[in-house]
């Protein structure tokens, strides 16, 4: 909380450390060698897109065929009741 040094001193201070390890690598930020893809997230954002889209085609698939099944139902049931009547 009290530091005795200035902002103008912590500066120099990092300036000279950075110049005495050769421009200090462990200090940079492990995103910098990230391939493309990783660093913007494309691999995850694929595979979430490709997850929802599965999803959806899924229960599409599914309702096409319920509702299929429904017709033949209602038709069935429906010539069975004109033939009683």
């Amino acid at each position: 909380m009290h530091d005795p040094m200035t902002g103008l001193e912590k500066a120099v201070w990092w300036t000279e450390y950075v110049i005495r390890n050769k421009g200090a690598k462990h200090l940079r930020n492990p995103a910098v060698n990230l391939p493309f893809y990783q660093y913007y997230l494309l691999d995850v954002i694929g595979f979430l897109v490709l997850a929802t889209i599965s999803v959806v085609a899924v229960v599409i698939v599914l309702i096409k065929k319920m509702i299929k099944l429904f017709l033949n139902n209602f038709i069935q049931n429906r010539s069975k009741i004109k033939k009683i009547q």
